[in-house]
């Protein structure tokens, strides 16, 4: 979906429909609040609708510039974030608890700590659906000011790169757009590595626990 949006973009650019970035700053600067609102409501019930993410991460540097719609997309995506985890506390914890009883999971166990550092690193798994995470958050008893902050910094650096793609899009064919294009290149091989290098930690520590003890000879 995401390509799909970047390939529309990159053809209402080449067809100057509109000019620039500053045409569309100066179109919603009429449209006075509303089309703030109207962004902003789209990024919070945008869980509720099933629709992607990463468009919108896109569509707002486009729109707004990197840094702005950055700063706009990171709270658009915490208020959504926010109201995932709240229907999944609400509405799946005592579903998830009913069935399982003391077979829940252990992530479903999580401390402060631990959720937070859970949710870290599943936000900063490229291939790991971002309301996925919010609903296994909202299931557990991790608290919510654990998965917030581990939301909002595991979200943080991926909103900022695809913004500035989104900003780039009006300069193609420049080297901004090229550059922003092997920033996102380079952050997603070096999101895998480091997942990669994670589980094989995690393969690695399972393998020490389960090492039978040797056998201490009379």
């Amino acid at each position: 979906m995401a390509v799909i949006l970047l390939a529309a973009l990159i053809a209402v650019r080449q067809a100057d429909l509109p000019r620039g970035a500053g045409e569309v700053r100066a179109a919603l600067d009429g449209l006075g609040p509303w089309a703030a609102a109207a962004l902003l409501g789209t990024f919070v019930l945008r869980p509720l609708l099933l629709l992607p993410i990463t468009p919108l991460w896109i569509a707002a540097g486009a729109l707004l510039g990197w840094v702005e719609g950055t700063a706009f997309a990171l709270a658009g995506t915490s208020l959504g974030a926010a109201l995932g985890f709240a229907v999944a506390r609400t509405f799946g914890r005592g579903w998830v608890e009913e069935r399982l009883g003391s077979r829940l999971p252990r992530w479903t166990r999580m401390s402060d700590g631990e959720g937070l550092r859970t949710v870290l690193a599943l936000q900063l798994t490229p291939v790991m659906p971002h309301d996925l995470i919010n609903a296994m958050a909202g299931v557990s008893r991790m608290p919510y000011r654990a998965f917030a902050l581990g939301s909002l910094l595991g979200t943080l650096p991926i909103i900022g790169v695809y913004a500035y793609v989104g900003q780039a899009v009006w300069s193609i064919p420049s080297s901004e757009f090229w550059a922003a294009m092997a920033i996102l290149t380079t952050m997603t091989l070096l999101m895998l590595a480091w997942n990669r290098r994670q589980a094989r930690r995690r393969a690695a520590s399972l393998s020490a626990r389960w090492e039978p003890i040797p056998e201490v000879e009379p």
